[in-house]
């Protein structure tokens, strides 16, 4: 548990530089300070108990896998845009264990173009999802939840230990 206190200090540190743009030692400083201060004071109310079972280098990169699927999926849906859309319901199982990594899963599904979810119970996903006009409906596909959530689930299961 130490090992993710002082990972997690090192982040905002490096954070708190960059922001200030200035790597004088009283910035360094005052950022390893206000990091520790702000652990500390978040122990309580922001547990991170369910986060220790994650590799946190897959973590630390989680935000720019997750930028470049938003726009991927943006490109996909100006392109289905001009051809016509349909909005279909599916209800979809995922395979990760972890609930905050499940909580991940949902908004990041939620995040991209194209897709919401409305509910997420357990290893169950309620998801509204633009689909091209034409398209056959979603029951009648054998396992649409690859096409819907992709590389975003697989990305996230590899952050399980």
């Amino acid at each position: 548990m130490i090992k993710i206190y002082i990972y997690i200090a090192v982040v905002l540190s490096v954070s708190w530089v960059l922001i200030a743009e200035n790597t004088h030692w009283s910035v360094i400083s005052s950022g390893v300070l206000v990091s520790i201060i702000c652990i500390y004071a978040s122990r309580k109310l922001l547990p991170l108990e369910p986060i220790k079972d994650i590799c946190l280098i897959r973590l630390s990169l989680y935000p720019l896998f997750i930028l470049g699927q938003i726009y991927l999926s943006g490109f996909y849906i100006i392109k289905l845009v001009f051809k016509g859309v349909k909005v279909e319901e599916i209800k979809t199982t995922t395979e990760v264990k972890n609930p905050f990594l499940r909580a991940f899963l949902a908004s990041a599904v939620t995040l991209t173009p194209g897709s919401l979810v409305i509910d997420l119970q357990d290893e169950q996903l309620y998801v509204l999802w633009l689909r091209e006009k034409n398209a056959k409906p979603v029951r009648s596909l054998k396992d649409p939840s690859d096409e819907l959530k992709g590389s975003i689930e697989k990305y996230i299961k590899k952050m399980e230990v």
